[in-house]
């Protein structure tokens, strides 16, 4: 019945559409037969299914089941893919196109080598020279290990690993020699969808791997073979140990490649040969001894080498996946506490087992909040219980960047410090960093979750044993403050370009570490500088973990946070005060006001004119210092919330910039890897007075080094006799005026925060227009509809996808908001950026995108951008807003007159507020929403 009611379905116009393209397109008679049968039988929900979604393209490459139809995996999805990744390639190394080259092998499923090859010879076909393992099969690890030792610009492996016989797979690899992650995989998936139609006299021509005169195409096996087993052996501790031996090992690759391989690594380590498993030692594409070819499967899967091991009394089963880059371990049980006999170890099991931990190490180290030092010391004695050295700052509080500075001198695997920043005093919390000294990102937070999930049973023995911390024979434990706090100030000491001009000012600094743990750090730093002593202010210069004086201990607040600051400078008749957050992250920065326009007496700087300020300076003092470098390697961060001044800067000065998500963890993790390629990197900023201005040592903001370079650059403009302020304004004159308004709206409701952003992604401009007349015209300008499918985006989990997004979704974006016009958006949580100028078509933002957290951008006609984010920890909405002019494109009587650039200049920040305030009452609808405003900050 149900096949009668699918022929009689009538199909789509769209549907036809596709099965007319697919029998277009597809040239392997096999599958074109399969869609052309299934159409001749009227089967139209099998041809739906298979042609009206495309397989996904994501940080694993491709992986579905084979068949016909752009959803499965098929000779012609393989091309397409292999299309785009070529043109994705060519795009990235357009300098290199004569010199490049790839690897590519296969594993031994049903059209492994034929995807393969049809996969080479489109490189080929492009002049791109391929390492085609053609030869045989290999393992999965064969490919990356041949990127880096042939120098390779990236890999492919046609595999689908343990998965179902049925099922194929195309995992891409990096010229890092690592799999490709986000957002690699989404400009990967991009240049694929433009790269389609099959190139003609390319695709399926294979003739140009038979030609032998070609110097495009060759098999490396026997070069990379040795070369792995040589490099292997380097591993071997006990070879003569291996080769007396009298255990019986039995080993078995589950029909899949891993044979030959693991013979001559057992005989590399100097075994007597294994035990074979017959009925699966030799490649099997339809697995036929095993339900799944998965040897994590237990038992189920090892049957038949548990078998092969009792009739041969061995000791130990070793056992691989079909491409051989998993790894399962049983051993027999002695005890017969199993129902096998064998006890087979979980991955976690194996994974301690194998883990170097007399070489792992950490450091941790704690605020001054209450519990702070007793939750850092329960976890470094887990740490210590585990066999893991622990650098622990246990007598004394110390600044959050001395955790990744420790990480990189001390050559830590981790890092941790107990803080909670510039939060309110009864929070607390636990920052993590991994080994290249910045906080870690994703994938690598839930794979840390998922661990935590895994282990929440606390361990007995070891969890709240803290006898193992007072062990003073144990060389578990060591306090590296001498050592890392002389090494931190050593290498300050090296950004420092006016120790004479700083011994002579008379200049005077008031300092506040807001009851953090900055004293005495920020002494040693002022000292190392050739600075006099600063000015303390007594009732918050030592830690205290209730904030007694302050409501929030964020300087960031301003002049309700540094009220006591700002007497002490009064009293003092200081010139400029500095302060840091509770544990020293952060930096603060005001100027007496000499020309009495604040109510204060003092300009406090925002984030945004600090980071222009120190911006500026970096880059002042390095070019300077280096005058022949060329700048095309040279490179300053923001986060993308932040101003854009840098990118101003960079555009006159010849220097790069980079724009990140907001946070130290995506500002860190990419100036380590423009590091770690050679470039220059000399800053990084984020609006939430969030400074990096020794990334070669600090990976991280870090509030001492900002405070202490922020000082020496106060007095070097006070010696050429200019104010931060008038600084600030030269810098706009040369760069352009970049004026901010940024601040925040209080939404305590979950379902009313995400209705907001809701209303955003399906506007009707006519609903706040009711008492204007809109000609048609008009309506159909302000309704330009935005198609996305989202069930091809990378950045979220097939899960999530089929949950979230189970059929594809319009949206429809305000186009208007006050006088100004929209001229794009960018929606980093469906994943949406468009041009509206461009007729609204719509692509893939190049930021990591998260359907877990609300973020949109607007830009406007009048060269003003707004973004409306929630926040991650606060029931907030936040916006930040920026224009950017330049004073030559409006008319002055005079440019170098302070009254017309001060014109100038108000008028701007009046455009912006109004825009501004426009943007709050028309899009978050504060009144409506019942939402608690707060004053803007500028």
């Amino acid at each position: 019945m149900s096949s009668e009611k699918e022929r009689k379905k009538c199909p789509s116009d769209e549907l036809l559409k596709l099965v007319e393209l697919w029998l277009k397109w597809d040239q392997c008679e096999i599958t074109r037969q399969e869609i052309e049968q299934l159409q001749n039988e009227s089967k139209w929900d099998n041809l739906d299914a298979r042609l009206s979604h495309r397989i996904q393209f994501g940080t694993a490459g491709l992986r579905a089941k084979m068949g016909s139809g752009f959803a499965l995996m098929n000779e012609l999805t393989v091309i397409q893919a292999t299309q785009g990744f070529i043109r994705h390639i060519q795009s990235t190394y357009k300098d290199k196109n004569d010199s490049l080259s790839v690897v590519i092998g296969f594993d031994a499923r049903h059209q492994s080598q034929k995807f393969a090859r049809l996969t080479a010879a489109l490189f080929a076909h492009e002049n791109i020279h391929v390492y085609l393992f053609d030869s045989t099969t290999v393992p999965t690890p064969f490919i990356p290990f041949s990127i880096q030792k042939l120098k390779c610009k990236a890999g492919i492996v046609v595999t689908a690993s343990h998965n179902p016989k049925d099922d194929n797979g195309y995992k891409v690899y990096w010229e890092n020699g690592a799999q490709i992650i986000s957002p690699l995989d989404s400009q990967i998936a991009h240049s694929i969808q433009e790269n389609l139609e099959p190139w003609k006299g390319k695709a399926w021509n294979l003739d140009i791997l038979q030609e032998k005169s070609s110097n495009l195409i060759s098999d490396p096996i026997e070069q990379i073979c040795d070369l792995y087993i040589k490099n292997l052996s380097n591993l071997c501790y006990f070879p003569e140990l291996n080769a007396k031996t009298e255990l019986k090992f039995v080993y078995t690759p589950v029909h899949g490649v891993g044979q030959q391989f693991a013979e001559k690594a057992f005989s590399a380590f100097k075994f007597q040969p294994f035990i074979s498993v017959d009925e699966q030692k030799n490649p099997d594409p339809d697995f036929p001894t095993v339900k799944y070819p998965n040897p994590e499967e237990g038992k189920e899967t090892l049957e038949c080498a548990i078998k092969t091991a009792n009739k041969n009394n061995a000791d130990f089963i070793l056992a691989t996946d079909p491409d051989a880059d998993r790894f399962a371990l049983a051993e027999r049980d002695t005890q017969a506490t199993t129902q096998t006999g064998w006890r087979i170890l979980s991955g976690n099991q194996l994974g301690t087992l194998l883990d170097k931990n007399d070489s792992l190490s950490v450091v941790i180290g704690f605020d001054a909040r209450h519990q702070s030092q007793k939750f850092a010391r329960l976890t470094a004695a887990l740490f210590a219980h585990e066999n893991i050295h622990v650098y622990l700052f246990d007598s004394t509080t110390v600044p959050t960047p001395f955790i990744p500075f420790s990480i990189q001198k001390l050559k830590c695997k981790a890092g941790i410090v107990v803080t909670a920043s510039h939060n309110p005093k009864d929070d607390n919390g636990y920052k993590v960093y991994w080994e290249n000294g910045a906080q870690i990102i994703s994938p690598l937070d839930s794979q840390i979750a998922h661990s935590i999930q895994e282990n929440l049973e606390p361990w007995k023995g070891k969890a709240w044993n803290l006898d193992i911390l007072q062990e003073k024979s144990s060389n578990l434990i060591s306090d590296p403050i001498e050592q890392i706090c002389d090494l931190y100030i050593k290498n300050l000491s090296n950004l420092c370009y006016f120790p004479e001009l700083n011994a002579k000012t008379e200049l005077k600094f008031v300092y506040t570490p807001v009851h953090g743990v900055g004293q005495q750090f920020a002494e040693k730093a002022f000292s190392a500088f050739k600075f006099q002593p600063f000015i303390s202010v007594d009732e918050q210069k030592n830690p205290d973990p209730d904030f007694p004086t302050v409501k929030y201990p964020n300087p960031e607040e301003g002049k309700e946070t540094l009220e006591c600051a700002i007497k002490t400078a009064n009293k003092n008749n200081a010139d400029f005060i500095l302060a840091t957050d509770p544990d020293a992250d952060r930096f603060a920065l005001a100027e007496r006001d000499t020309q009495a326009t604040t109510q204060t007496g003092w300009r406090i700087l925002s984030g945004n004119q600090l980071g222009t300020l120190l911006g500026w300076w970096r880059w002042f003092t390095w070019r300077n210092k280096n005058p022949q470098v060329n700048v095309k390697d040279v490179y300053m961060l923001y986060s993308t919330v932040s101003s854009h001044i840098l990118k101003s800067i960079g555009q006159i000065e010849g220097f790069n910039t980079i724009d990140t998500l907001t946070g130290f963890k995506w500002l860190g993790n990419k100036s380590h890897e423009l590091i770690n390629n050679n470039k220059h990197v000399l800053f990084a900023f984020e609006e939430a007075i969030g400074f990096m201005c020794d990334p070669n040592n600090v990976l991280d903001k870090d509030g001492i080094s900002a405070m202490v370079i922020g000082a020496e650059m106060c007095t070097y403009l006070k010696s050429i006799g200019r104010t931060l302020y008038e600084q600030l304004n030269q810098i706009s004159l040369l760069y352009g005026y970049h004026i901010n308004n940024n601040s925040y709206i209080i939404c305590n409701k979950t379902n009313i925060l995400l209705k907001i952003f809701h209303r955003l992604r399906h506007y009707d401009q006519r609903e706040d227009q009711q008492q204007q007349e809109i000609s048609k015209t008009d309506k159909n300008q302000s309704e330009i509809v935005v198609q996305y499918s989202n069930k091809i985006k990378s950045h979220v989990t097939p899960d999530e996808n089929e949950r979230l997004y189970s059929k594809d979704e319009e949206f429809v974006y305000p186009r208007r908001c006050g006088q100004y016009n929209i001229i794009g958006i960018r929606d980093l949580t469906v994943g949406i950026e468009v041009d509206f100028r461009d007729q609204g078509k719509d692509k893939q933002p190049t930021l990591p995108c998260s359907s877990s957290t609300q973020m949109i951008t607007f830009y406007f006609d009048n060269d003003c951008e707004i973004t409306i984010r929630t926040s991650g920890t606060e029931p907030k909405i936040k916006w930040y807003s920026e224009i950017s002019k330049k004073i030559q494109n409006k008319q002055t009587s005079d440019i170098n007159s302070m009254i017309d650039t001060e014109l100038f200049r108000n008028e701007t920040k009046h455009e912006l507020d109004q825009l501004v305030e426009a943007v709050i009452q028309e899009f978050l609808q504060p009144e409506k929403n019942g939402l608690i405003q707060r004053e803007t900050s500028t």
